[in-house]
C-alpha cells in the first residue's frame, strides 16, 4: 500500500474548517486511513443556510494539489472529490 497519500486523510478535516465557522455542529468520519489517485471522496450532509464548502487537497510534499469553493444551497448536499482528476 502506498502511503505517501495518507496525507490526505487530513483533507476531510481542511474540508471542514470552513463550515465550523458557519455551523452549530460538525460530525465527520473517515472510512479510510490512507486515500489513493484511483479513490473518490464524498462529502454529504444537511445544511439549513447557502454555504460556501471549501475544498483543500494537500499532497504528500505538503503543496495544495487542489483548492476549489462549492456553493451549497440549504438542503441536503452530496459533493464528491475524484482524486484521480488531481496531479498527487
Amino acid at each position: 500500500m502506498n502511503y505517501k497519500y495518507g496525507v490526505l486523510c487530513g483533507i476531510l478535516f481542511l474540508l471542514f474548517l470552513p463550515f465550523n465557522a458557519n455551523a452549530e455542529s460538525v460530525s465527520m468520519s473517515v472510512d479510510l486511513p490512507i486515500y489513493t489517485k484511483s479513490d473518490i471522496i464524498t462529502i454529504y450532509g444537511s445544511i439549513t443556510s447557502e454555504i460556501t464548502l471549501q475544498i483543500s487537497i494537500i499532497g504528500p510534499d505538503g503543496e495544495i494539489v487542489a483548492d476549489e469553493s462549492v456553493l451549497i444551497p440549504p438542503s441536503d448536499f452530496s459533493h464528491s472529490v475524484i482524486l484521480s482528476d488531481y496531479d498527487l
